[in-house]
């Protein structure tokens, strides 16, 4: 019985690497993004010699909006995949300060922050479109409920497990 559920468990562990496709795909998603980005610079390259300035200021959000996005997609992807998968060993330069460091609750911080800032990216876009006060009200109660919504993930995320966190000799200091 013991070497049946040996062998389950090993299974189920294997199994992970069922993932790796799903973070493949999100990582090809950046491809896109990268076009997408490349359209909004042609698009504002003219704008800087003679646009009017909402203009430029439409363009440059747009840009930001993708490169939020290309940052979330890379950051869920590659933390995801050293979370639930196989632990990524870069060393030197190479290694962002952040690989290693983030579990699922951080992961799901940084998620919720990031949304919320594409949200209140897009409210200001719509902002300076003039969009009519009822889409404007519309984009500000979405971007609140993010806001509220990150508030809680970090405030619940921000509390340890007895037996895990600072010990009491970091608490001192």
């Amino acid at each position: 019985m013991f070497d049946f559920d040996r062998k389950i468990e090993n299974w189920m562990l294997a199994a992970r690497w069922l993932l790796v496709p799903f973070y493949a795909v999100l990582l090809v998603a950046l491809v896109p993004l990268f076009f997408m980005l490349v359209r909004e610079f042609k698009h504002l390259m003219p704008l800087a010699f003679g646009g009017a300035e909402t203009d430029v200021v439409l363009a440059m959000l747009s840009m930001l909006d993708l490169v939020l996005l290309a940052n979330l997609v890379m950051m869920v992807a590659v933390s995801s995949f050293e979370s639930y998968v196989s632990r990524i060993e870069a060393s030197g330069q190479d290694k962002p300060e952040w690989l290693g460091k983030l579990d699922s609750g951080g992961v799901k911080v940084k998620v919720a922050v990031s949304i919320t800032l594409i949200a209140a990216v897009n409210l200001l876009r719509d902002f300076m479109k003039e969009q009519s006060p009822r889409e404007l009200i519309f984009s500000g109660a979405v971007l609140l409920s993010f806001c509220i919504t990150s508030f809680m993930i970090a405030r619940t995320g921000s509390h340890h497990s007895p037996g895990v966190g600072p010990s009491s000799s970091d608490e001192k200091h």
